[in-house]
């Protein structure tokens, strides 16, 4: 049996006991979760927060324990653990066609990368001037069943457009079909392009990254203006919206609802997005008056916000805006940034770690982490919650270097790495490479730095002692140029594909301007790494984006045509594959040379 300390590949060092118990326990925990009514199948989310709360090696049983709470370990340890079987039912999926079977069984065959066939992503429109999803965030990819190959009918991905609905507009779609080609039908799908599965306006204009509910039936997200936060139970009869440009109004005409709740001051919400703690079905949200709101019944009930009890609570100044917060099952403590330069923390009821700025849980922890600039923060931190240590990055700490940073769960043991000469670029969030998963001391982190010399996007790494306590420098391996001038990064998406013929660890990035990866252009554009084997030299592929990309989701891991991609919009208005140029894209590219 595989180690579940390792989480993502059978390598590891954790005593027999913990390993074989490992599975068990986490299969066991997972139905616990609200929202997923159908036992049957295990449907597999991925959004923005999976980026943001990791697991790696758990050091002891209690870490254990605690960490099945949240069901993203799971859906972090199928990611990665059951490839095989969804491969074998590909391959023998009754309706693919011969020429499908014998691609695929050339790509289990083949030593190397797929050599890039011309036309095989895809793109199409999020509808007028200015549809994109918002600089930093991310759309959201539900897959239907882990069990299965992958599922053309019922798999999505869901795209915000960033503007308000109109009777010619969406403000949210979702996309099936996914695993096609464009331009002609191809891939696992034969199919030309994605279809619209629904497309709704449901008012104002959505800036955040959407969230899923366990059984992909309902969405959820915060509206820019007014801190609205809806929860969309996806119609299943009726006219659900044809297209982006013909969508549909939740409950007219269809069996789709969605329900509002307006935040305690009804403030802006420009930086974060809702933060789901899928066991106690409760939701976290941060506004741009420095107050960070719960609200329950998000998925399994009727959703209302918590207004007694401490709650809301005031975390930075009324001009402050907050990041997406980030929950941690372990200690139960809050983590937020902000567009002032503090990394803060929030106790919740039953926290472990840190003590009360003032009061007993819910409350303000005592503890707060300021940046000499005051400069903004910008994406939420991240969480190790098997290591119990926090990360997060900005552009100028001190007025002179960008900065990397790492802290306890109590924002204690405060480790600072200089992350290169700062300018006026906000610095986004990096990602682990797959090693970290198995032992942090044999692992690295990757992220967007800025070039000692002239601050211009480089791609630096940095590595961990056994306990996942972060070194104090950059790693000495010669660090990646990204672009050849100023520019600002995305975040960074990582996956470790053991479908593919040999497993290949992937690292995605990409810059607004200045694309430095050979082939993206000289504007802006999308880059991969292989980082299997450690720091590139070089980007493996890149295909130019306007004004760079959003964060990406990724979603399988199957060998199957077209069926292991990454997921995002570009920034900027143009055309897309399906030839319309009004706005932005929801564009789809392989995993495996960005095809």
């Amino acid at each position: 049996m595989r180690n579940f300390g390792s989480l993502r590949h059978p390598a590891v060092r954790v005593g027999l006991c913990l390993a074989g118990m490992a599975v068990a326990i986490l299969l066991s925990g997972s139905p616990r979760a609200t929202g997923q009514s159908e036992l049957a199948r295990l449907g597999l989310p991925q959004d923005w927060s999976h980026r943001h709360v990791v697991f790696s090696n758990p050091p002891s049983m209690p870490i254990l324990l605690a960490i099945r709470q949240d069901p993203r370990l799971l859906h972090q340890w199928l990611k990665f653990n059951v490839h095989g079987r969804m491969n074998r039912q590909a391959a023998q999926k009754p309706e693919v066609s011969d020429r499908e079977r014998e691609d695929f069984d050339r790509e289990r065959e083949r030593d190397g990368d797929p050599k890039p066939e011309k036309g095989v992503d895809w793109s199409v429109t999020l509808g007028g001037a200015g549809s994109k999803v918002a600089a930093g965030m991310s759309p959201a990819k539900y897959g239907f069943d882990i069990n299965a190959s992958p599922d053309c009918t019922n798999d999505f991905v869901v795209f915000p457009t960033f503007n308000g609905g109109t009777v010619a507009q969406a403000t949210i779609v979702g996309y099936n079909q996914l695993y096609s080609t464009q331009g002609s039908v191809g891939g696992f799908c034969t199919h030309n392009g994605p279809s619209v599965k629904w497309a709704y306006r449901t008012g104002g204009a959505i800036r955040s990254s959407p969230v899923l509910s366990l059984d992909g039936k309902k969405v959820a997200w915060v509206t820019a203006a007014g801190g609205h936060v809806q929860v969309l139970t996806i119609g299943t009869t009726g006219a659900n919206g044809a297209s982006v440009t013909a969508p549909a109004v939740p409950g007219t005409g269809n069996n789709a609802v969605d329900r509002t709740v307006i935040l305690n001051g009804a403030r802006n919400v420009s930086a974060s997005s809702l933060f789901v703690d899928y066991t106690a079905d409760a939701a976290y949200v941060g506004d741009d008056g420095g107050v960070l709101h719960k609200v329950t019944g998000v998925f399994g009930g009727t959703p209302a916000e918590v207004t007694t009890g401490g709650w809301p609570i005031t975390v930075s100044s009324a001009t402050a805006h907050l990041t997406g917060p980030v929950f941690d099952s372990v200690t139960r403590n809050i983590f937020v940034a902000d567009s002032h330069g503090h990394l803060s923390y929030v106790r919740e009821t039953g926290s472990t770690s840190g003590t009360c700025a003032i009061g007993a849980p819910p409350c303000l922890g005592s503890t707060v982490i300021t940046f000499a600039s005051g400069a903004a923060i910008v994406d939420p931190p991240i969480v190790d919650s098997s290591t119990g240590r926090v990360f997060t990055e900005i552009g100028n700490a001190d007025g002179l270097t960008a900065e990397l940073l790492q802290a306890d769960t109590a924002l204690g043991s405060v480790v600072r790495v200089v992350a290169g000469r700062q300018d006026g670029n906000v610095l986004r969030t990096g990602t682990f490479n797959n090693n970290y998963f198995s032992n942090p001391s044999t692992g690295f982190f990757y992220f967007c730095g800025k070039n000692f010399a002239n601050s211009h996007p480089t791609l630096f790494r940095v590595g961990f002692n056994g306990a996942g306590v972060m070194n104090s420098a950059i790693d000495p391996a010669t660090p990646v140029a990204l672009a050849t001038g100023p520019s600002a990064c995305s975040p960074a998406a990582e996956i470790f594909n053991n479908g593919a013929i040999p497993a290949k660890d992937w690292l995605f990035i990409s810059v607004a301007n200045h694309c430095a990866g050979a082939g993206g252009g000289i504007a802006g554009c999308i880059m991969s790494f292989d980082i299997t084997g450690g720091m590139p030299a070089a980007s493996s592929h890149a295909v130019a984006e306007r004004s760079g990309t959003s964060g990406m989701v990724v979603d399988n891991v199957s060998p199957a045509a077209q069926a292991s991609n990454i997921y995002f919009s570009n920034e900027a208005n143009g055309a897309c594959g399906d030839g319309i140029a009004t706005g932005g894209c929801a564009i789809k590219l392989t995993q495996s040379g960005l095809q």
